[in-house]
C-alpha cells in the first residue's frame, strides 16, 4: 500500500515542490516512522518465543 501511494504521490509532488521537496518529505516520514518505531515496538532480541508469548499475554513488557 506505501509502494502504491509513494508511486502515486511522487511525480506529482514533483511538479508542485520540486524533486528535493519532495524527497524531503519522504525522508521526514521515514524518520519519523524510524522515531515511532523504536519508541512503540517492544525489544525482542535474545528472548524465547515462550517468554514474547507470556509478555504479550499479559501485556507487560517486564515480564
Amino acid at each position: 500500500m506505501i509502494n502504491f501511494l509513494i508511486g502515486l504521490l511522487f511525480p506529482v509532488l514533483v511538479n508542485l515542490i520540486g524533486i528535493s521537496g519532495s524527497y524531503f518529505i519522504f525522508v521526514v516520514l521515514g524518520v519519523g516512522g524510524l522515531l515511532f518505531l523504536s519508541a512503540y515496538m517492544p525489544e525482542t532480541k535474545g528472548k524465547s518465543l515462550e517468554q514474547l508469548e507470556d509478555e504479550f499475554k499479559s501485556g507487560d513488557p517486564a515480564v
